[in-house]
C-alpha cells in the first residue's frame, strides 16, 4: 500500500513537471541572474535588428531603382505568384502560432490566479498584450506584402511585352515580408 502511494505521488510529480516545467530549473541565484541579463540584452537588441533589416531592404530597393534593373512581364508574374503563395502561408501560420501562444498564456494566467500568484498573473497578462500587438504588426506587414504583390500583377498581365522594375516588383514585397518575419 505504501509503495502504491509513493508511485502515485511520483507519477503526479512527473506529470506536473512535464505539463508545467519550471522556466528556469537551476536553483543557483547567479545562473538566474545571468539568464535575466541575457534575456534583457536580447529584448533590447531585437528592435535594432528589425530596424537594420528594414534599412537594408530599403537600401536594396533604392540601389536597384537607381541602377534600373528590370525584368520581363513573365518573370514578374512568376515572382508575384510565389510571393502571393508565400505570404498566404505566412499569414495563416502567424495566426495559428499566435493563437496557440495566447491560449497557453491564458491557461497559465488562470492557473496563476487559482494559486493566488498575482505578480505572475500580471506578468502573464502583459506578455499576452505584447503578443497580441506583435501578431497584429506581423499580420499587417504580411498583408502589405501580399497587397503589393497582387498590385504588381495588372501591369504585366495587360502588357506582356514590356519590362518592369525589379525593385518595385520584387524587393518591396520581400522587404515587407521580411519585416513581418522579423517581428
Amino acid at each position: 500500500m505504501v509503495n502504491s502511494r509513493r508511485t502515485a505521488k511520483s507519477h503526479s510529480a512527473l506529470k506536473n513537471a512535464i505539463l508545467w516545467p519550471e522556466p528556469y530549473p537551476a536553483r543557483d541565484g547567479v545562473a538566474k541572474l545571468m539568464r535575466k541579463i541575457e534575456s534583457t540584452r536580447i529584448q533590447k537588441s531585437w528592435p535594432w535588428l528589425i530596424v537594420l533589416a528594414l534599412v537594408l531592404a530599403g537600401m536594396t530597393y533604392l540601389i536597384l531603382s537607381h541602377i534600373g534593373s528590370s525584368v520581363s512581364s513573365s518573370a514578374v508574374i512568376e515572382l508575384d505568384k510565389d510571393l502571393i503563395s508565400t505570404n498566404g502561408l505566412m499569414i495563416a501560420f502567424t495566426g495559428i502560432i499566435f493563437t496557440g501562444m495566447l491560449a497557453e498564456i491564458r491557461f497559465r494566467t488562470e492557473r496563476a490566479i487559482q494559486t493566488s500568484d498575482q505578480q505572475r498573473a500580471n506578468r502573464l497578462e502583459r506578455t499576452s498584450k505584447a503578443l497580441r500587438k506583435t501578431a497584429l504588426a506581423s499580420f499587417l506587414f504580411f498583408a502589405l506584402s501580399l497587397s503589393d504583390a497582387i498590385g504588381n500583377l495588372p501591369g504585366p498581365l495587360s502588357s506582356p511585352s514590356s519590362t518592369f522594375s525589379l525593385a518595385t516588383t520584387f524587393v518591396l514585397p520581400v522587404a515587407l515580408m521580411v519585416g513581418g518575419w522579423s517581428i
